[in-house]
């Protein structure tokens, strides 16, 4: 992690959820800045397994997601994409996430 960034990822769905065929499910990215100035950074993420991309990434190429944010000092900037579910899936939070700096 970079000095002075907190990220989390949230799902519309919560942390430990399970969904079915047919749903959509939303992820966000929640991009928190601590330091006295901007920074701008990227983000990304893939697609989860037995899921069909629908929208939000900035970038697509095959199953990988990214944006780049700007995060003005002290303050949140948050990016979300939107998948379909192919199958049933049980997912648990707290992996997927990158922020690389």
């Amino acid at each position: 992690n970079m000095y002075g960034i907190v990220a989390e990822k949230l799902s519309s769905h919560g942390k430990s959820i399970t969904v079915n065929p047919g749903e959509e499910m939303t992820f966000t990215f929640s991009v928190y800045n601590a330091n006295d100035h901007e920074v701008t950074l990227p983000i990304t993420d893939v697609v989860p397994e037995n899921t069909t991309y629908v929208s939000g990434a900035e970038k697509v190429l095959g199953k990988n997601l990214s944006w780049t944010v700007t995060v003005p000092a002290d303050e949140t900037v948050m990016v979300s994409y939107t998948v379909k579910v192919n199958k049933t899936i049980t997912f648990h939070l707290g992996s997927g996430i990158i922020v690389e700096g």
